[in-house]
């Protein structure tokens, strides 16, 4: 890939996703892409930069932003939010509250926001009690977003979770001869998916929220993007609302409105 290639990608990629590639990246990048040439038939970085920037390269964009981002998660990763989460709700409604509204910014292929609605239907059962809880959760992928929404697992998958919560929480299914776990109806029907750019605020969503998971997404940002992120995170957040980050992506040094409570867990202040 030569440099010049390179450079025109990063700003492309960064102008529509706000992900910084840095100058280490180009070698990354051009094995990322490697197979969307292949597959279009280019033989060369700039026949497909030339395709990307007409007007019928709009759904190969995505398709690029695919590729070159990283989709790592799993069910309770991080595990310690969780259980601080847990606790936070168990407080809010020990006061008589009802409503539990979360924001998980990146569904990924969606471990992280029915593990959210996990804690939450746990967290009814053992309350005896009906919440109004709802937990949006967003991603730039449609792809991952498709493949949240069958909410449908590996066995392997479901390996941090406790036997007895897998068994109330999972239902077997069966895919192309395949046996697979599915989260079950009631927990599912938590969670709202929808496509969203955390690089282009205001977002259309109105809050507030009582939790923001906003997980290892912000390392992918430069100051500019993550400084909007922060500022709109703020405003979505209801009073002494919570923000949970990724344990590498603690705010020190970043100018932000949030009180640290615990490793990677930040208090809106007002």
């Amino acid at each position: 890939m030569l440099a010049s290639d390179y450079q025109e990608l990063r700003r492309i990629i960064y102008d529509r996703s706000g992900i910084t590639l840095g100058d280490n990246k180009q070698q990354m990048l051009s094995c990322r892409l490697a197979r969307r040439l292949r597959e279009l038939g280019f033989s060369s970085e700039r026949e497909y930069i030339q395709f990307l920037v007409s007007s019928e390269g709009e759904q190969e964009v995505e398709a690029m932003l695919e590729a070159v981002t990283t989709n790592v998660t799993s069910f309770f990763r991080e595990s310690a939010h969780f259980d601080h989460l847990r606790e936070q709700l168990e407080s809010i409604t020990g006061k008589g509250r009802n409503r539990v509204r979360i924001w998980c910014a990146a569904a990924s292929t969606g471990q992280e926001p029915y593990t959210l609605a996990i804690v939450i239907d746990e967290l009814m059962r053992a309350l005896n009690r009906k919440l109004d809880a709802r937990i949006l959760s967003t991603d730039l992928s449609t792809e991952v977003l498709a493949q949240a929404y069958e909410a449908t697992y590996q066995e392997k998958d479901l390996a941090p979770i406790p036997q007895q919560i897998r068994a109330r929480q999972f239902e077997p299914v069966v895919s192309n001869g395949e046996k697979l776990f599915r989260v079950v109806e009631r927990t599912r029907s938590l969670v709202t998916l929808a496509r969203l750019n955390l690089a282009k605020p205001p977002f259309p969503m109105k809050g507030p929220f009582d939790a923001v998971f906003c997980r290892n997404v912000m390392i992918y940002f430069d100051d500019a993007v993550r400084g909007r992120l922060l500022e709109e995170i703020h405003r979505l957040l209801g009073s002494d609302g919570l923000l949970y980050v990724g344990h590498s992506e603690g705010l020190t040094g970043w100018d932000h409105k949030f009180e640290r409570l615990a490793p990677s867990v930040y208090r809106k202040i007002t």
